[in-house]
């Protein structure tokens, strides 16, 4: 869980797909709880995102395909956090 903020610390090119990247692999990748790994790394990066005023742009089919690819060690962070940097928008203030 602490990945996202020495992300932030150490590099300060850093934006939000790197730190919300930093919480879907590093939940994807370790055993936190058994059978749900993917889907709390799905939630948590989400709910990061837009808890910082952006959403996702993408179908669940797709999100899907990404975290069983995370899982598989088929996608790493870099390129999980390019994917999710391009499938983000920003939230309209209401």
């Amino acid at each position: 869980m602490n990945r996202p903020q020495f992300t932030a610390q150490y590099n300060t090119d850093a934006d939000l797909a790197d730190l919300a990247a930093d919480y879907m692999y590093g939940l994807a990748t370790t055993q936190g709880v058994m059978d749900g790994n993917k889907r709390i790394s799905l939630a948590v990066a989400a709910i990061f995102v837009q808890k910082n005023g952006w959403d996702f742009i993408i179908s669940d089919r797709v999100m899907y395909l990404i975290a069983m690819a995370v899982a598989r060690s088929e996608l790493d962070r870099e390129g999980l956090a390019e994917i999710l940097r391009t499938h983000m928008e920003e939230l309209e203030e209401e």
